[in-house]
């Protein structure tokens, strides 16, 4: 950082990097997500909110088979 200023940083990033900040956004039950971009961009954001998010938050946004949400880095 320069100056106290984040540069750009991948919202996956961010989002580990923030996580205190974000996680009473990201587990309230009136939160929504949405991800806008070019396909392919969300893998990264949905294998972040796996790895942070409490189970009870992380199945409000994600619905995934069990084997997949085992092995999350492929």
């Amino acid at each position: 950082t320069s100056g106290g200023v984040l540069g750009p940083m991948y919202v996956q990033d961010r989002i580990a990097s923030d996580y205190t900040t974000l996680e009473p956004i990201l587990t309230s039950d009136r939160s929504l997500i949405y991800i806008c971009g070019l396909a392919g961009m969300e893998i990264g954001i949905i294998k972040q909110l796996v790895k942070q998010l409490p189970s009870p938050a992380r199945e409000c946004f994600i619905e995934a088979d069990a084997d997949a949400m085992s092995n999350i880095d492929g």
